[in-house]
């Protein structure tokens, strides 16, 4: 659809952000200038515009705010805008030749400010160098491929079919001819296309360069590689995931004093050798793309860590040792437990406490527990992932601990000077968990259902077929939980990523939305209707 006459447009939103004002006298300012249409070259919606120039009047004194980053027009141009403003005029001098019939939207995102309460003027300003305006219209919502939360200022970028470069390298490699940008609800629209055919993107330009090259910025693409636009497209909508990087790095090498190594990766690395001038030694950390090392003994000398990456060959990290202490009598180990509010919160649990140092020796003969009664009871003891203490008193009546100071003694001759009194009475029966009971109507593809506490950490993951209608999670401890189903393609019982090669997209992921909560000693049924 083309509209033949010039178009009237409007100012699309005044935003006012005025800052306070020491001056009296008179109601304070707080809109944004104004365009005068009357003393402005070329109107708003010319049509045949055949200069290089435009100029701007507003009714009042302004200044440019960024203009370079908060002015964007499309079709995207070569060649950088000469942008200036003087008194009550803003001008703008294109430095190329404009395209022939061809619709230009400038869009100004707070680039004008008024020099007094730096309030802002939000609006859209077109013209045409031919002899109408284009008026097709796209629009759409871009959602988080794994939380289904709704993405704003994502970039939607539209690209001419007719480019040469292959459908995945688009977004790397070239800068749109048109572009959007979502609002807080995650929606877009985008005014003014030619019909043609197009290759469309969505991802977070977190540079702001236009193209896509981060390894923060997730990306959204279309399962077909084109679209026709004709006509006014609506809910052409996205969902964003973050790209498997090709290489793997290490993005973080943190040398921590008294002697902590910390390394980690963009992605898991199939293989990966840490050696050093000093002897060390790993802990666990459940983390596949996340190592921790600790020396033996405290740095005493300088310290060089040698890497091999994926069977490639050694390379040198020298990371800086952070937070040395300057007083070294304050050295002290610290001590936290998994006790809360007095209890351990789980029938069965045992006592476990943590140091922030590795542990060389335990003097069990300073660990004094009570039970009840306040008479003393023994209870065995084992050093866990270096740094842990586990004290089986599930299988004793003790119900408090007594530590005394230089009870424990860490790789680097540090003890613990504090002599903390810790009460974990369990008073929890038997019976203290609950059930989740989840009927489903019949599936028609494998998903996996993860369970979450209020922590959002997974507790359980069932995996099921359509055959399966009834899923049963049992001993939950009380409280808020939350469940995820992913619509499990490739059957690996996690959510996989899509991929622009393959054209897959990434695997769908449902939320069901009332409140989930367990009570002791019930069993909680709930129906779910995923609409897939």
């Amino acid at each position: 659809m083309r509209l033949i006459f010039p178009l009237i447009l409007l100012v699309l939103s005044i935003s006012g952000c005025a800052q306070i004002s020491p001056l009296i006298g008179g109601d304070k300012d707080i809109y944004a200038p104004t365009i005068d249409s009357s003393k402005t070259f070329p109107i708003n919606g010319a049509l045949n515009y055949a200069e290089n120039e435009i100029t701007i009047k507003f009714n009042e004194y302004i200044k440019l705010n960024n203009a370079n980053d908060n002015i964007i027009i499309t079709p995207q141009l070569k060649e950088k805008l000469t942008i200036s403003a003087k008194n009550k005029t803003f001008s703008l001098v294109f430095n190329e030749t404009l395209q022939e019939n061809t619709t230009y939207v400038l869009n100004f995102n707070g680039a004008v400010q008024d020099i007094t309460e730096k309030n802002d003027s939000i609006f859209q300003y077109v013209f045409s160098t031919g002899s109408y305006i284009d008026s097709l219209t796209l629009s759409g919502n871009v959602k988080d491929g794994y939380t289904n939360k709704p993405v704003d200022n994502c970039f939607i970028a539209i690209y001419p079919a007719t480019n040469t470069v292959q459908y995945d390298s688009i977004p790397f490699l070239l800068k749109p001819t048109y572009i959007g940008q979502t609002n807080k609800t995650g929606n877009y629209t985008i005014n003014y296309l030619k019909d043609g055919e197009y290759v469309v993107f969505a991802f977070n330009d977190e540079n702001k360069n236009m193209k896509l090259d981060s390894d923060e910025e997730k990306i959204g693409f279309l399962t077909q590689k084109t679209i026709l636009i004709n006509e006014i497209v609506k809910d052409l909508d996205f969902r964003l995931f973050s790209l498997i990087p090709n290489k793997t790095l290490i993005t973080k090498a943190e040398f921590t004093y008294p002697g902590k190594l910390e390394v980690v990766f963009n992605k898991t690395p199939e293989l990966f050798n840490l050696s050093s001038n000093v002897e060390l030694v790993e802990q666990n950390t459940n983390a596949q793309d996340s190592l921790v090392f600790w020396m033996i003994k405290k740095p005493s000398q300088k310290i060089s860590f040698y890497t091999s990456l994926n069977s490639n060959e050694l390379d040198t990290i020298t990371p800086y040792l952070k937070n040395q202490p300057k007083d070294a009598d304050l050295e002290k180990l610290i001590i936290t437990s998994n006790i809360k509010v007095g209890q351990l919160l789980l029938p069965e649990e045992d006592l476990v406490i943590s140091l922030n140092e590795p542990i060389q020796n335990v003097n069990a003969e300073l660990f004094h527990f009570y039970n009840s009664d306040s008479i003393e009871v023994e209870v065995e003891n084992q050093v866990d992932n270096l740094s842990n203490i586990i004290f089986y008193t599930s299988v004793t009546r003790a119900a408090y601990l007594q530590i005394d100071s230089l009870a424990v003694e860490s790789f680097y001759g540090n003890f613990n000077h504090d002599k903390p009194l810790m009460n974990f009475e369990n008073l929890i029966a038997e019976d203290y968990y609950g059930t989740l009971i989840l009927n489903l109507d019949s599936l028609t593809e494998s998903y996996s259902f993860e369970l979450l506490n209020d922590k959002q950490k997974i507790v359980e993951v069932i995996r099921t077929d359509s055959l399966e209608v009834k899923l049963i999670f049992n001993e939950l401890p009380p409280g808020k939980y939350q469940l995820r189903a992913i619509q499990d393609k490739n059957n690996d019982e996690i959510w996989t990523a899509g991929s622009i090669i393959d054209l897959i997209q990434p695997e769908k992921v449902y939320y069901y939305t009332d409140e989930i909560r367990i009570r002791s000693k019930w069993d909680l049924e709930i129906e779910w209707v995923i609409t897939e």
